[in-house]
């Protein structure tokens, strides 16, 4: 698989800085809660669109709303249910194993919420080998990547239907309630867009 040829492109000393990093806890020993019931700073926060993309300001919206449970509950329900029983969440993702390429389900979370917020505005990936990030988030050393390849071309989907992806991923691949192995699942609209979550 695409992202499989990616990630394992990387040095084994990479893989091991990676995975230490993921397991480095907030400035100060403060966490995000599993559910992103925030212990950071609201101003730690960031979510990072993809150039291009709309951005958090002109659709309304602030890093530490996509990081809330009461605002995900109210504004993107699907996202904050993102914990495999709906429809969307029970299609299994390919998940990875090892190689400390593990990513912080809260932010991934963010990234899902602010895709779907972005409804039918097209996600774009270029051909594989290159690939491209749709969205980051995280606080301090916490994060998570939304991004996609082309298998074969260029390919794009409703940004929605890359959401319902990296869904999949966060509901597929968790190993427990704030952190998740790198996986990927296929945008809903296109079989040829594949959408990776990562840290």
């Amino acid at each position: 698989m695409a992202l499989l040829r990616l990630c394992l492109g990387l040095t084994a000393a990479t893989s091991l800085l990676i995975g230490q990093v993921a397991a480095t806890p907030l400035a100060g020993g403060t966490h995000l809660s599993p559910k992103g019931n925030l212990a950071a700073r609201d101003e730690d926060l960031f979510v990072t669109p993809a150039p291009g993309l709309p951005s958090l300001e002109s659709l309304g919206i602030t890093a530490a709303d996509l990081f809330d449970d009461e605002w995900l509950n109210d504004n993107a329900p699907s996202v904050f249910n993102a914990t495999g029983g709906s429809s969307i969440h029970r299609r299994a993702a390919d998940c990875g194993i090892g190689g400390g390429l593990l990513f912080y389900k809260p932010a991934a979370r963010a990234c899902a919420a602010y895709l779907d917020q972005l409804g039918t505005t097209m996600c774009v990936a270029p051909a594989y080998p290159a690939s491209v990030t749709m969205c980051s988030a995280g606080s301090g050393t916490s994060t998570a990547t939304v991004g996609g390849t082309g298998r074969g071309g260029t390919h794009a989907s409703w940004c929605t239907h890359v959401s319902y992806a990296a869904q999949a991923v966060i509901a597929s691949c968790g190993v427990n309630a704030d952190w998740a192995n790198w996986g990927f699942e296929y945008a809903w609209g296109n079989g040829n867009l594949e959408i990776y979550v990562i840290y």
